[in-house]
């Protein structure tokens, strides 16, 4: 090269295919973008500390270099600068500042990473005063089995070190904060990560598909979990999460065989993923994982949204924290064998779907915060079999206990406003009081359908007796149609109105009582009701005369006789 060479420009020997020996002066500070590029046979490199900068792809297609020494005072590395090269080991010097992507402007999501698919690279060292290894850096150097960070390390950039199939173990190093998107993603062999007390975030997908990874250890410092970042790690059972934790992304952990989680109080927010090309596709953050036998939710944790335990069908003991106030659809929805929930004192929303499927439920102990039981809260839970509602609960939604085969046993308590139409269809309820704070059980509308309603209680089959409490003023339709077993009816003092087909099918229906206020019965509202002989009414022959009574209301009844309490 000679004592006075300072600056080899681009290009300068490309596709030198002969050339074994590179000789440079003490002169030298910068190699340009593809300087030495395709020189096929050069098979070791010596760069003395006089180089500041090697550019970009300056030794790509280098298809032989394998030993490579970077001598301290270098600065600069290129984006895709040794891309591809058959190097075996690397030491970054402690004097490298800045290590470069390479970015395709004509293609903005394509990059070259410095030493991007060095497949014979087994073991990596990150000098003193490198602070970021930028996106694609070391992906798919497949051969990389050791990797040291440096103390000033502060970022790994997007897939830094993707796709490194041998990587088994990481030293994180003192400084490193952020671990980036992608940046072990399908490192299979990884079994070992040891995260330092500088990281504060944890990127989407970091370390997802490292299937080899059994136990992970998250320390106090990181705050962020982000989305999928161990989705597809398939060994890992052994999760800690430390205090200090704030968010735990969507999908982070969906689909791990963890067994046991303890989600700190630290925690404030678990988030789920939502696809914005999918609107109605959502994953939770701990969705699938059917090896998980029990949750606890720390103290700080206002929300557990939708589909955050979907589909955990090992879960079986759950308890939420005293804050816990809301559940999100879907929540914990096919969780096969939870047989006992702890609502904690501060839940108040049960949302949608939340406990759907819970098929082995048999006990549910609701807080004394709970205004809310969502549609479909608790529906197909085949085991739960009685139920205490306590005078908290404001609402009891649409099919709230839809499909509940075993629900024998229900108590509504004294404060109860709503009851949700078809929230109790089809239920083996023996009996049933309707508290006098009722004020309105409704009937669902099927939008689609409109001549298709489901009643509140609709074809609940094994009930006997219904009273209904003092301020609700209609019997909606179908709300007790096809109740086959019920004798006996006790209408409130407010109820004004039964509609059509109310009582439509309940064929062993004997007695119905009511006060003077019913001004109005339905079409076919006693239909079928083959037993009823006596209705009792609390006021006087006119005023029973006076009702507008519907299109064979009592079509199928046999001759019925009306007692006058007044």
């Amino acid at each position: 090269m000679g004592a006075g060479l300072a600056n080899i420009g681009n290009y300068a020997f490309y596709g030198c295919t002969e050339l074994v020996g590179v000789t440079f002066g003490t002169a030298v500070t910068y190699i340009g973008q593809y300087a030495f590029s395709d020189c096929t046979e050069l098979a070791s490199l010596s760069i003395p500390g006089n180089v500041e900068t090697i550019d970009t792809y300056a030794f790509l297609g280098c298809e032989r270099l394998e030993a490579l020494t970077l001598g301290e005072g270098l600065k600069v590395i290129g984006g895709g600068a040794f891309m591809g090269c058959p190097i075996t080991s690397l030491v970054i010097p402690d004097s490298v500042t800045e290590i470069r992507v390479y970015s395709y402007d004509s293609y903005p999501t394509l990059y070259a990473g410095a030493f991007e698919g060095c497949k014979k690279l087994t073991s990596v060292t990150i000098g003193e005063r490198t602070a970021e290894i930028p996106r694609e850096t070391f992906q798919n150097c497949s051969a990389l089995t050791t990797l040291k960070l440096g103390a000033r390390t502060q970022k790994l950039g997007e897939y830094a070190f993707a796709y490194c199939t041998s990587l088994k173990d990481i030293d994180m190093g003192a400084g490193l904060a952020n671990i980036g998107n992608y940046a072990f993603y399908g490192c299979t062999e990884l079994v070992g990560v040891t995260f330092g007390t500088a990281v504060t975030y944890i990127g989407q997908y970091a370390f997802s598909n490292c299937t080899g990874l059994a136990s992970l250890s998250i320390p106090g410092n990181v705050d962020t979990i982000d989305t999928y970042a161990f989705l597809g790690c398939n060994a890992l059972g052994s999760l800690t999460l430390g205090e200090g934790l704030k968010v735990i992304g969507g999908g982070s952990f969906m689909g791990c065989p963890i067994t046991s989680l303890d989600i700190p109080d630290s925690v404030e927010e678990i988030r789920v993923y939502s696809y914005s090309s999918y609107p109605t596709l959502y994953d939770g953050a701990f969705e699938g994982c059917k090896k998980l036998t029990s949750v606890t939710i720390g103290e700080r944790t206002a929300e557990i949204p939708r589909e955050t335990f979907q589909n955990c069908s090992a879960l079986t003991t759950l308890k939420l924290g005293a804050r816990t106030q809301k559940l999100g659809e879907y929540a914990f929805a096919y969780c096969t064998s939870l047989k006992d929930i702890d609502m904690g004192a501060g839940l108040a929303n049960i949302g949608n779907y939340a406990f759907y499927g819970c098929t082995a439920l048999e006990g549910v102990t609701f807080g004394t915060a709970v205004t809310y039981i969502g549609q479909y809260a608790f529906s197909n839970c085949t085991e739960l079999a009685s139920l205490n509602i306590p005078g908290n609960v404001e609402t009891i939604d649409t099919y709230a206990f839809l499909g509940c085969n075993n629900l024998g046993s229900l108590t509504l308590g004294e404060g109860l406003k709503v009851i949700g139409g078809g929230s109790f269809m089809g239920c083996p309820i023996t009996s049933l009081v309707v508290p006098d704070s009722v004020t309105e059980i409704r009937v669902y509308s099927h939008g689609s359908y409109p001549t298709l309603y489901d009643g509140a209680f609709e074809g609940c089959k094994k009930l006997t007796s219904v009273t209904i409490g003092g301020k609700v003023s209609e019997i909606g339709r179908e709300t007790f149609q096809n109740c086959s077993a019920l004798t006996t009816v006790k209408l409130g003092a407010r109820v004004e109105k039964v509609a059509e087909y109310a009582f439509d099918g309940c064929a062993s229906l004997a007695e119905v009582s009511a006060a003077n206020r019913l001004t109005s019965i339905g079409d076919y509202a006693f239909r079928n009701c083959s037993a009823l002989a006596t209705f009792r009414f609390g006021g006087t022959a006119s005023e029973w005369d006076a009702i507008t009574k519907g299109t064979s209301w009592n079509q199928g009844m046999p001759e019925y006789n009306v007692v006058y309490t007044a």
